[in-house]
């Protein structure tokens, strides 16, 4: 049978030869440094659905592009999302802290801090025999 070209004589040779049509890619995945796609077969069910390289979706780049160009748009809106959630936190954070400072428990605190600092300047003065005056009219 010298130069006669070999066909596919068996079941499992067939099938190995059958071309299957994606449906839709589910998902992306990176495995060994490339990139798998989460596939779902036409006419066959969801435990049909395989993980599978580029190179083995031929022919399906249309779906594999829209698939991108939605991935991409989720993982925007998500950031998007993720910096408005980060700032809406620090927006609350920065209430919580004002409101804590406008309190009347942290006013009082904070004029009894002054309070304090003054009397503690005042009695530095006092003890170094000085006194500022009290106008710029006064006498010496």
């Amino acid at each position: 049978m010298r130069g006669s070209r070999r066909t596919a004589n068996t079941p499992f040779e067939a099938a190995a030869e059958k071309v299957y049509e994606v449906e839709a890619i589910e998902a992306k995945r990176r495995k060994g440094g490339s990139t798998e796609y989460y596939v779902r077969w036409k006419d066959h069910p969801p435990s049909a659905n395989t993980w599978e390289p580029m190179k083995h979706l031929e022919g399906s780049e249309e779906l594999v592009n829209k698939f991108e160009k939605e991935w991409q748009d989720r993982y925007d809106a998500a950031e998007v999302n993720a910096t408005r959630d980060r700032e809406k936190r620090r927006r609350a954070e920065a209430r919580a802290a004002q409101a804590i400072r406008d309190s009347p428990l942290e006013q009082a605190q904070h004029l009894n801090r002054i309070s304090v600092a003054a009397a503690a300047e005042n009695a530095a003065v006092a003890a170094e025999g000085t006194c500022a005056p009290h106008s710029p009219h006064s006498s010496a």
